[in-house]
């Protein structure tokens, strides 16, 4: 299988500006098997819509090919028809007709164009003279890619002055080219459809579903039967075809950094599900990345992330719940439906200090030296923002918030950021090199909340450190016995901090609830949507299995002892995953987290945002 370039695939509706709610809404179909489709979906749409919905009567008007369609729509006998992106051109310019809507893939949205022959049969530059299927003339996978790729590589010469047909009924030996017209009769000479003088009973080469050898399953088909050597389509009739079962019961989960990694691989070997593969990002926002490509399946997001994936099209599979262990062995729904009426369990944002830094507190840190558990974390990027940048004391805050905060702080470490808020940052060393400073992930040693805490205290003997630490209240004390015991700093004590709160006191660690830079809405976890169901199930499946199984030494949310960081793939706060039912993001986070990210995201640049309402497929390479 060669990979010829990069395909996009339109759902086209083409419609005339005259056409009126008062008349029914009619389908254009190209088949006996699309005609019966339509006239299910018109059944359904008039069972569930009111009869003033004007969608609520839906006729199918069939039609010879895809000329015969754009022809009925110009003269108002149809109104709307799906196309293959390669006629678009030809309905807009030929036919005055209009785009209005676009099909978006279920396992992502990019489709490739690719040539297909049997294995060891042929090279891609070695064609001339074989037999070709393709899946229609002017389509993009079938004729407009193919061809474009065979002249772009000089391996078929046109001059312009004749038709492009003619030179590739002269490349080609025979082929099935449906709607290429008899101008080339070689062009259809492996076409299967009947042949009649009467137009209606005539399917010959027509791009008609009673074409056997019509669009990219016939092409395939074509291929399959001998009567071609090589076929041009999508790579989705492969992928349907043949790797099916496989591809959809693996569930590649994405990681951030070598620790992740290494606990994603023990998890994979410690539960009998479907099976788990661990793929690598560099940041949260490159799994949403990946996610939205379909390079990966699902991550866990903190509140932040999870609001961006959101924007980028991701929805909910499952969310973090920490309340208390017991609570998780009731039923799921049940819970779940509990927490929607009185709120989930939160997590707080602290602003830490240590005791002996008199003049720190949380109205005066313009100037300081801070430490971040990452660029757009709830607690140490949005939530701070009420109290530093967006505060009321600060009249001339920077609306884009990465920008106010490098001009707010002397210098930091915000994962993920840049200037002088990577200059705390130490990253990790190997040889004598420093590697990985101020990466958004576990990679740099002052990342997240374990990091943020190694921030406050400094390296070891105490060099470059932060004044003050932002970062959730969970599993703090807990982080400063490790950090006592590991050898990064020799005895500490949950007593060598402070909390700062906004009121401008100074508490111990122990009072965050009283003093804190507000709640943190659950984690969630995030996938495409046509698969939230399929990742749900395999997360019941896996907690299940590991609460069940007493042999196994792998736990599923916890992570400092055995791998030496926090919160690797899961919080260690989480006691248990719960399905987010028929609830949407915004009903996990609640309205004012929403809110205040509206309000940042308004003017502050992400460059994931700007990926996430990009064209993905646009230059993308393989």
């Amino acid at each position: 299988m060669h990979l010829l370039s990069l395909v996009n695939v339109l759902l086209i509706a083409l419609m005339l500006h005259c056409m009126t709610s008062a008349k029914k809404f009619r389908w254009c179909t190209l088949s006996d098997a699309e005609q019966r489709k339509c006239s299910y979906l018109a059944r359904t749409l008039q069972n569930i819509l009111s009869s003033s919905d004007p969608f609520s009567r839906v006729s199918c008007v069939r039609a010879h090919n895809t000329q015969d369609c754009m022809i009925k729509i110009r003269g108002n006998k149809a109104d709307a028809v799906s196309l293959d992106a390669g006629d678009v051109y030809t309905a807009v310019s030929l036919y005055d007709l209009e785009v209005v809507a676009k099909e978006e893939h279920t396992e992502g949205n990019c489709v490739f164009a690719v040539a297909v022959a049997r294995r060891g049969a042929l090279n891609i530059r070695k064609l001339r003279g074989t037999r070709s299927c393709h899946s229609a003339a002017k389509w993009t996978s079938g004729w407009n890619l193919p061809l474009g790729f065979l002249l772009s590589k000089n391996l078929m010469y046109w001059d312009g002055e004749q038709p492009l047909a003619k030179v590739v009924s002269r490349y080609f030996n025979a082929s099935c080219i449906p709607g290429i017209g008899v101008s080339s009769p070689n062009l259809c000479e492996l076409c299967q459809g009947t042949k009649s003088y009467v137009r209606e009973k005539n399917h010959f080469c027509e791009v008609s579903g009673n074409e056997p050898f019509s669009n990219s399953d016939g092409a395939f088909r074509c291929l399959k039967s001998g009567a071609g050597d090589v076929a041009f389509i999508d790579h989705l009739t492969i992928s349907n075809v043949t790797g099916i079962s496989l591809d959809h019961s693996v569930i590649r989960w994405c990681c951030i950094s070598s620790a992740e990694m290494r606990k994603c691989e023990d998890w994979a070997l410690s539960v009998r599900s479907d099976p788990l593969v661990c793929v690598q990002a560099t940041s949260l926002s490159g799994c949403i990345e990946m996610i939205k490509s379909n390079e990966a399946d699902a991550v866990t997001l903190d509140a932040t992330h999870a609001y961006v994936a959101g924007r980028c099209g991701l929805q909910p599979a499952a969310v973090e719940y920490w309340g208390g262990h017991f609570d998780c062995l009731t039923d799921p729904n049940e819970l779940l439906q509990g927490l929607f009426e009185k709120g989930f369990p939160s997590l707080y944002a602290l602003a830490v200090t240590k005791k002996r830094m008199k003049a720190v507190t949380l109205s005066d840190l313009r100037g300081r030296r801070s430490c971040h558990g990452n660029m757009y974390s709830p607690a140490g990027w949005l939530l701070l923002s009420r109290y530093t940048v967006r505060g009321a004391v600060n009249q001339t805050w920077d609306c884009d918030l990465n920008s106010a905060y490098e001009n707010y702080f002397w210098k930091g470490c915000m994962p993920g950021g840049e200037g002088g808020l990577c200059k705390v940052c130490v990253g990790w060393e190997e040889v004598g090199r420093i590697n990985g400073r101020c990466a958004a992930n576990h990679d740099e040693r002052y990342y997240g909340n374990m990091g943020a805490l190694r921030c406050l205290v400094g390296e070891t003997g105490g060099r470059i450190y932060g004044d003050v630490a932002f970062l959730e209240h969970h599993s703090l004390q807990e982080n400063i016995a490790y950090l006592g015991s590991s050898g990064w700093a020799h005895g500490l004590d949950p007593s060598d901090f402070v909390l700062l709160c906004p009121d401008g006191e100074k508490v111990a660690l122990t009072e965050w609830k009283q003093c804190n830079l507000g709640a943190i809405p659950p984690s969630v976890v995030m996938t495409r949507p046509v698969i939230t169901a399929k990742i749900y199930e395999f997360l019941m499946k896996s907690q299940e299995y590991l609460r069940s199984s007493e042999d196994s030494t792998f736990q599923l949310f916890k992570s400092v002892h055995k791998y030496g960081e926090g919160d690797l793939l899961f919080k260690d706060s989480t006691s248990c995953l719960l399905p987010t039912g028929h609830y949407g993001l915004q009903d996990i986070l609640g309205d004012s987290f929403m809110q205040l990210a509206d309000s940042v995201f308004e003017c502050t640049h992400a460059g994931i945002l700007d990926f996430c309402t990009s064209d993905i497929c646009a230059g993308k390479k393989k």
